[in-house]
């Protein structure tokens, strides 16, 4: 399942000492285990790709205000990786 990859990933970041990857990384398995538990839902890999697009969403949305240096480049990193999980098209 793609959660359990992106655990894999974050486990990954905390030995690498990554803490950008790390953080995006926790942020999405809350939101992915948090969804999943919600009456109604079947927890996925088509709703996790859901979530993950919602969390890219939100940091494009952010970039668009003008945000710039450091706080541009982190949110581009973590919609980087992000990405990485979503499927090709």
């Amino acid at each position: 399942m793609l959660v359990d990859e992106i655990k894999a990933q974050m486990f990954k970041a905390m030995k690498a000492n990554d803490t950008i990857a790390k953080e995006i990384l926790r942020v999405a398995v809350g939101e992915i285990t948090t969804d999943a538990a919600r009456d109604a839902r079947k927890g996925d890999d088509e709703e996790a790709f859901g979530i993950l697009r919602k969390l890219i969403k939100a940091n494009d949305e952010t970039i668009a205000t003008g945000i710039e240096g450091d706080k541009r480049a982190v949110l581009e990193r973590e919609n980087s990786i992000l990405s990485a999980f979503l499927p090709k098209t």
